[in-house]
């Protein structure tokens, strides 16, 4: 879990930083922490994605519980590999 979220925020923080270089009247952004820091807090004001309010869980066991508490089915992900890479 602590891995996905790491290439998530690696994955991000990338498209960010190349949307910098495109940004603005033609000329480059220099990329200071304050420039950064504007674009997370603009990234954030956006409305969330679908799959951003999946309730994830932080092991099977605590899923089946959810889902016997709830309900409803559990979908269970699992990868080998590398997500930031998009093999999975």
């Amino acid at each position: 879990m602590r891995q996905y979220r790491i290439a998530v925020m690696a994955i991000v923080l990338a498209g960010a930083l190349v949307s910098f270089a495109g940004a603005g009247d033609g000329r480059s952004e220099s990329i200071t922490p304050e420039v950064v820091a504007r674009r997370i807090k603009e990234m954030k004001a956006q409305a969330p994605k679908d799959w951003t309010k999946v309730p994830w869980a932080g092991s099977l066991v605590e899923a089946r519980r959810i889902a016997r508490e709830e309900h409803c089915p559990v979908f269970l992900f699992t990868f080998e590999g590398n997500l930031a890479t998009g093999r999975c």
